[in-house]
């Protein structure tokens, strides 16, 4: 049988004697119960309240009595020993004693006992007599205390405590959530309009055009010249002065806010460089998310020169198709800009060789 320390064969508050089997039998002491009625060598409970508070109204007389038990021990459980004593002066000194539950004498030595009651034994060999207190009001048993009410009351006044924090936690985040929606309200209502008035780039020789300026000369965007990766090029026309100029629009793809600075810097390199075989960009339009580049319409036989010692000059063609296959990388940090296009078309900047066109994404 497998026991735990410290308690014996039977449980706490219990006494274990032996059947005429010589096997041990478990019972709890007058006025206490098993916590567990299914198990016989589980330990008890008082069925009364006890200890010094509940008892500091009253003497130990008026509430208790004591039931005696011969040759019955607890070894374990001695809190005071109290020599050369009579069973009138052990028992009446645990009556008076609040902490006292039982009091054993044995031999002239009263040894005071406190809960919980350990090792209890009944033991023929070592006569003894104990004195077990027991409660006499049967009003002030465990079962009609008025604990669950306690308990209860204390329950209902968590639950309304509990109830006004989530109200007010609930509030607090509507009022937060109110306060956000009217700012981003104020915030978008008061925000410039960027459409009204197109951002011009300073230091540029550049035009600066207006949405509806292009969607004129274009008519709606109506005839498509061609399409890439980052936009698509209309065909129109400007109302000049002297004629009516033929021009590439080129609408380009959404952008984030993030890269109107590039942007700007990238139309600043373009309009300060000027090549023969580079298409002239004339302005731009920056008006609200609208970001489009409006540059000379020509035809590629214009630019193309036919003398002789031009189409053998093949070291000259093998730069101009590095220098596409530099333009055209999936990477876009790896493409130059286009001031440093012009510098390696006019050989003042050396042009390396381009990496493998492997696709970008593959890389990352």
């Amino acid at each position: 049988m497998v026991v735990s320390a410290g308690i014996g064969v039977c449980g706490y508050n219990s006494i274990c004697s032996l059947k005429a089997d010589k096997r041990p039998k478990c019972e709890c002491i007058e006025g206490y119960s098993l916590i567990d009625p299914n198990d016989i060598y589980g330990s008890c409970k008082p069925d009364f309240i006890q200890g010094c508070k509940e008892d500091e109204l009253s003497s130990g007389k008026d509430l208790y009595d004591v039931v005696e038990l011969r040759d019955a021990g607890w070894p374990t459980s001695d809190y005071m020993r109290l020599t050369a004593s009579t069973r009138e002066t052990c028992r009446e000194s645990c009556l008076k004693d609040c902490l006292c539950v039982v009091a054993v004498l044995r031999g002239g030595t009263c040894w005071k006992k406190k809960l919980p009651l350990s090792n209890g034994r009944v033991d023929s060999n070592r006569p003894s007599v104990a004195f077990i207190k027991i409660r006499k009001d049967n009003s002030t048993t465990l079962s009609q205390c008025p604990v669950s009410k306690v308990i209860k009351k204390n329950q209902n006044g968590l639950i309304r405590v509990t109830s006004g924090l989530l109200a007010a936690s609930v509030c607090i985040n509507f009022m937060l959530f109110g306060a956000s929606c009217m700012g981003f309200f104020f915030i978008y209502k008061w925000k410039p309009d960027r459409s009204s008035s197109p951002q011009e780039i300073p230091e540029s020789n550049l035009r600066c055009f207006t949405y509806r300026e292009l969607e004129e000369a274009t008519d709606g965007f109506k005839e498509e010249l061609g399409r890439g990766a980052f936009g698509i090029v209309y065909k129109g026309h400007l109302e000049e002065t002297n004629a009516n100029a033929a021009v590439a629009v080129k609408k380009l793809s959404s952008m984030l806010e993030d890269g109107e600075r590039e942007f700007k810097a990238e139309l600043k390199s373009i309009g300060h460089t000027h090549h023969k075989n580079l298409v002239r960009l004339l302005g731009y339009c920056d008006d609200g998310q609208n970001r489009l580049l409006v540059y000379e319409e020509g035809s590629l036989d214009v630019l193309v020169d036919y003398e002789a010692e031009t189409l053998d000059d093949k070291e000259r063609l093998e730069i101009y198709v590095m220098v596409s296959m530099w333009c055209i990388q999936e990477n876009p940090s790896l493409r130059p800009n286009m001031r440093k296009v012009a510098q390696m078309l006019e050989g003042v900047v050396e042009v390396d060789d381009p990496p493998c066109p492997s696709p970008f994404y593959t890389t990352i």
